[in-house]
């Protein structure tokens, strides 16, 4: 009885003290994962035609600056409350620029459907 109990008050423990260990390895994945996607939609904005290389340039330096910002807040090995809020903040900013920008009257090698609609107002306008 008393083998058990010890047995399970080791077990108990160990499983107590990895709680933490897990959880933030689970918001350092979220932020990774989070990364990747917008990795993806730049890549696609430059493949579209959507970014120009000035933008794709801006934003890839945008997302070299937050990878290298995390690097940093994981030197002691973990992500504090503090740092997962500013990471989030970046990457919230970050995901505005890349839809500002994808989104924005500049096309490479296309004209928009914006700029047609534009063009028939200037041309009435005459």
């Amino acid at each position: 009885m008393k083998r058990t109990i010890a047995l399970l008050s080791i077990i108990g423990l160990g499983l107590s003290l990895s709680a933490p260990v897990f959880a933030a390895k689970h918001h350092e994945s979220r932020v990774d994962v989070r990364q990747e996607r917008q990795w993806d939609r730049i890549e696609q904005g430059r493949e579209s035609g959507e970014l120009t290389r000035r933008e794709f340039r801006r934003l890839k330096k945008e997302q070299r600056q937050i990878a290298l910002l995390e690097r940093t807040f994981l030197e002691d090995g973990r992500l504090s409350r503090l740092e997962r809020r500013l990471l989030k903040a970046k990457q919230d900013e970050a995901s505005k620029n890349i839809f500002r920008l994808k989104h924005n009257e500049r096309a490479v090698g296309r004209q928009r459907a914006d700029d047609h609609r534009h063009a028939d107002r200037v041309r009435w306008q005459r």
